[in-house]
């Protein structure tokens, strides 16, 4: 009787737990944005150089100088190679070739300027031998390298992260109930400065120039974080 007694009380507990109904748990979705800056510490340029001949090899002679030119200067410039590609006219329905075209782009990454008013003379000097040249020069920019944007975003993500968390134990302490951050998600945004470009100049009036720095003014980074809380 007594094992009777205790298993017919081990069974209408257990009815009674599998009755209560366990609540749904509370779901809080928020959002904030967190803003720094950060002082450029280069500056950034580059330039365009295009020729045109009827004589394909005219054409790859033209760009391997301006190629030299960069490539003596590889410690702050970069540049992908140069295409020449073949020009075409049309006459009475017909396709006809005009010679060949030749595009070159590089870009430089400095921290003075005379470095790169070196880079832009040499260019000149050659272009100016040569009127088939035309040149399309960008304007210098102060940026924030590449190393110290990425300090900054990750202690921006440390930053954000604390303050998720400092708020989950809000809600807790409000709610009584516990409350834990899921689907964090950050969302980056830099203002990068826009290089303008000048208009595209022939060789024949291609000279030496100085170089002037601009302004230097400090890049906005934000970041934006989007979670949610989970309360139960």
């Amino acid at each position: 009787m007594r094992y009777f007694l205790i298993l017919l009380i081990l069974c209408t507990t257990a009815t009674a737990f599998a009755r209560v109904k366990v609540k749904d748990p509370m779901v809080i979705t928020d959002a904030a944005t967190f803003t720094s800056s950060a002082k450029p510490d280069m500056m950034e340029s580059g330039m365009t150089v295009q020729y045109k001949s009827p004589d394909y090899a005219a054409v790859s002679s033209a760009m391997e100088k301006i190629s030299g030119v960069v490539k003596l200067n590889k410690d702050i410039c970069t540049y992908s190679g140069y295409r020449i590609s073949p020009e075409y006219t049309y006459k009475d329905g017909q396709q006809l070739n005009d010679g060949y075209m030749g595009y070159l782009d590089f870009s430089c990454s400095f921290t003075a300027v005379p470095a790169y008013e070196k880079v832009v003379n040499g260019v000149f000097d050659i272009a100016s031998k040569d009127e088939a040249y035309l040149l399309t020069s960008k304007s210098v920019q102060w940026t924030v390298s590449r190393k110290v944007l990425d300090t900054l975003r990750s202690q921006m993500k440390l930053d954000a992260i604390r303050s998720v968390l400092r708020t989950a134990k809000e809600y807790s302490r409000a709610s009584g109930l516990y409350c834990s951050a899921k689907d964090i998600k950050l969302e980056y945004a830099d203002t990068v400065p826009v290089m303008r470009e000048y208009a595209a100049v022939r060789s024949s009036k291609a000279q030496a120039i100085a170089v002037s720095e601009p302004d230097r003014q400090d890049q906005s980074v934000s970041l934006t974080v989007k979670y949610n809380y989970v309360c139960r």
